[in-house]
């Protein structure tokens, strides 16, 4: 009697239908998570990107504004370092045509080249702590005048100062510099400089 009275312990097992729902799922939550990580990687690139990009940016335009205010007597660093910069900004081709870089400043992180046929044209090579490289851009340098605007008596009037007083320092930075430029990220800065001699 106690044989009947005992339950019969049935166990259940997967079909075959629940087996591949279930990885279904799994396989969906796995894609889902790479594809998020991928995401976040390249957008964490591309923030990466653009801090250097700024950080760089401000360093090359106040080294420009430094060479051209110093005060030297064998060189007047005002025309050598400013009104000698193109008016309009260089080429592709002649970003194509560089094939030597002189660095005019470096260390172990980073380094900054400048293209030997076109003197506006600049490099940038940023390292990590291992010596990979992390950050590779082109930069363009040239000037623009600086336009003053007036109003007086009811009317605007404008200003344009000579080169040889001041002038607007624009530089555009493209990364990176592996792609070609039509694919590249690109920033533009500038920096109005004022000559003290003048």
């Amino acid at each position: 009697m106690n044989t009947q009275l005992q339950k019969k312990v049935v166990k259940r097992v997967f079909s075959l239908i629940e087996l591949v729902l279930g990885l279904g799922v799994l396989a969906f939550g796995i894609a889902s998570v790479t594809a998020l990580l991928s995401r976040s990687l390249s957008t964490n690139r591309v923030s990466i990107g653009e801090t250097y990009t700024a950080t760089h940016g401000d360093q090359l335009l106040h080294f420009y504004s430094a060479r051209m205010r110093a005060e030297s007597e064998s060189m007047d660093n005002w025309d050598a370092w400013g009104t000698s910069l193109p008016t309009e900004k260089v080429g592709e081709s002649d970003e194509k045509t560089t094939t030597e870089w002189e660095q005019w400043y470096g260390d172990a992180i980073v380094a900054y080249g400048r293209s030997g046929t076109s003197p506006s044209l600049h490099r940038i090579i940023q390292k990590n702590a291992l010596g990979d490289v992390e950050y590779q851009a082109v930069c363009r340098v040239w000037r623009s005048p600086i336009v003053l605007y007036n109003y007086s008596s009811g009317n605007w009037a404008t200003e344009t100062l000579a080169y040889g007083e001041a002038m607007v320092l624009n530089l555009e930075i493209s990364w990176p510099a592996q792609l070609p430029y039509a694919r590249r990220r690109k920033s533009l800065f500038q920096l109005e400089v004022y000559n003290r001699s003048s």
